[in-house]
């Protein structure tokens, strides 16, 4: 076994950001002289909808919000903002529902294109999200969160390429939009790009200082360039700003790719400590006992995986059958 044969996570798009729904501040919406008692009536109810979902209360949001469009149905705005908080509770098929009645009240209503995406990719139904997330750059060709939440949308259906250009153009649109650059850098780590993703990750980091994730994903880009010394130093930095199993499990093979197997095996008893059920960790530190000689304590981490992670135990019980027929040739 080379030293390098250590199990790396991170990176995946889905585990580092989150795709905000942008819906327009309440202080944006204020009510319009002159307007019947029906739609002020209504924009009093939007008003206290949008307070519930801005302290987190989406159940109540949505009681409020729903009450807005019996009041007025012609009230598109209300229709979008009962969607977000929809989405903020899971409930997708609805949100989808609020947005297009939104939609076709209001139909160059590019915020409520951008939403109903978003609500499409959160339901799974990336062609869609693509469509209408189209739609709403048509609407409105500046519109940096929609060329994001497009990227997204593209990452998740397998268009890698595509995912790249959008994200390229929502970072150069808002040179300080932190989740685009790290968006890009961990689509750019995939397709092998680490130069450019370690540009991408630079600029995230300097966006948003504190981020641990930036900091995980730029240390996989380092490490996946061969560059494991600004690896650990990545690492470091997100391992102070968070204790994050992955970081510790990625810093030890970092360790162990230099050599330094007493660091690579302290950093894999952290991550198993952190996320007990985290395979990759114990698969690590088994094969760091199984190189070290240490064949009862490897035992213990493959009695482990059995239950956590029994592909891993699969691949774990080759080595040890392979260390075994190592050790009798040597008797």
């Amino acid at each position: 076994m080379s030293k390098t044969d250590g199990r790396l996570r991170g990176g995946a798009l889905a585990a580092v950001v989150t795709l905000a729904l942008l819906s327009a501040s309440a202080a944006a919406q204020s009510p319009v002289a002159g307007r019947d008692d029906a739609r002020r009536g209504a924009e009093r109810l939007h008003g206290v909808g949008t307070a519930h979902a801005a302290g987190g209360r989406y159940e109540d949001a949505v009681e409020a919000l729903k009450e807005a469009t019996r009041v007025d149905p012609g009230y598109a705005l209300a229709y979008n903002d009962l969607g977000y908080a929809y989405q903020a509770l899971g409930r997708h098929a609805e949100a989808i529902q609020s947005y297009l009645e939104a939609i076709r009240l209001k139909g160059d209503y590019a915020l409520a294109f951008n939403n109903l995406g978003m609500a499409y990719s959160a339901s799974g139904d990336y062609e869609r999200a693509v469509g209408a997330l189209r739609q709403a750059l048509r609407l409105k060709g500046d519109y940096a969160a929609a060329f994001y939440n497009l990227g997204v949308a593209y990452y998740k259906k397998g268009s890698a390429g595509e995912a790249v250009e959008a994200l390229r153009e929502a970072a150069r649109l808002q040179t300080t939009f932190a989740d685009a650059h790290l968006s890009l850098g961990v689509v750019y780590t995939e397709l092998g790009r680490y130069g450019d993703a370690v540009e991408s990750l630079k600029r995230a980091a300097a966006a948003r200082p504190v981020s641990p994730s930036i900091y995980k994903s730029l240390g996989l880009a380092h490490q996946k360039s061969g560059d494991l010394l600004k690896a650990l130093e990545a690492y470091e930095k997100a391992a102070r700003l968070g204790r994050d199993a992955e970081v510790y499990n990625n810093m030890g093979v970092a360790y162990d790719g230099l050599g330094r197997r007493k660091e690579a095996r302290a950093c894999y008893r952290m991550a198993a400590a952190l996320n007990p059920q985290y395979g990759e960790a114990h698969y690590n530190l088994g094969v760091l006992h199984l190189r070290a000689g240490e064949r009862g304590e490897a035992l213990k981490q493959y009695a482990l995986l059995k239950t956590l992670a029994p592909e891993l135990a699969g691949e774990f019980f080759g080595l040890l059958q392979r260390d075994r027929v190592i050790e009798a040739g040597r008797k």
